[in-house]
């Protein structure tokens, strides 16, 4: 490779499905060159999450069912956020494997100029990651770093990509954002791909399923989704409450 991998973070290549194809034996040789690990057995390499500070070239050569994008999904959320994993996948799998936490996705077929140059701008993001206080809105609390959030004394672990657009929620403060300033927001330079709003809505999804109180997270109709404003949620419910209570009261003074 004509420009020398960063040396700052090591780099580890895994196959996650499929066979080896020729362009890629070509390409890990040359990545060998630079001192990069590869790994055959992915049940290995998602045995346990990423150290801090790794790289990770996951090569898909062939198309990744829903239990594997699951399983994926799970051992990305348990991935510190100073760690980074990029694919190279077929181009119909690239929004898939974006929703499912990857940091970005490459379609086929890539060459080594291109490859070098998103690893070195994975890395130049995992450099300037500075540490960031916790963001907090309502009930909701967030550790960009650690990727993990907290609501009601639950501890919940999130992908790159869900803690991004929680984060970009918690900024907005309970102001609605449109589907897509939710994707300029979160999913920033991750891939040029031209994604869906759809990738939007799955995210929101599994943020839901994740979250105790899945109203935490509103759809604002015609405009997009926003965290449930504090004050109107708990008078909302002390209100309808009040209702409640006072229905018997009255009835009885009638009598």
């Amino acid at each position: 490779m004509r420009d020398p991998l960063p040396r700052a973070a090591s780099l580890t290549v895994t196959l996650v499905a499929g066979a080896i194809e020729l362009a890629d034996e070509r390409l890990i040789e040359a990545l060998r060159q630079e001192g990069v690990t590869f790994a055959r057995d992915v049940r290995a390499a998602w045995s346990s999450p990423p150290e801090r500070g790794t790289l990770h070239l996951w090569l898909v050569t062939s198309p990744l069912g829903g239990a594997a994008l699951a399983q994926a999904s799970s051992w990305l959320a348990r991935a510190p956020a100073s760690a980074a994993v990029l694919a190279i996948c077929e181009a119909t799998q690239v929004e898939e494997l974006l929703i499912a936490g990857v940091d970005d996705a490459m379609p086929r077929p890539i060459s080594e100029r291109e490859l070098v140059a998103r690893v070195r701008a994975l890395h130049r993001r995992m450099s300037r990651a500075p540490r960031e206080d916790h963001l907090r809105y309502g009930a909701l609390t967030l550790d960009p770093v650690e990727r993990t959030a907290w609501t009601g004394g639950v501890l919940i672990s999130v992908t790159s990509i869900e803690r991004a657009v929680l984060e970009s929620l918690l900024r907005a403060r309970g102001r609605a954002l449109t589907r897509a300033e939710l994707l300029e927001r979160a999913w920033d330079d991750r891939a040029e791909a031209e994604l869906s709003e759809r990738a939007v809505d799955n995210v929101i999804l599994r943020l839901r399923r994740k979250l105790p109180d899945p109203q935490l997270i509103e759809t604002v109709r015609g405009v997009g989704f926003r965290l449930a404003v504090p004050d109107e949620r708990r008078g909302t419910r002390r209100g309808t409450a009040g209702v409640r209570a006072a229905r018997p009261r009255a009835a009885r003074r009638a009598r």
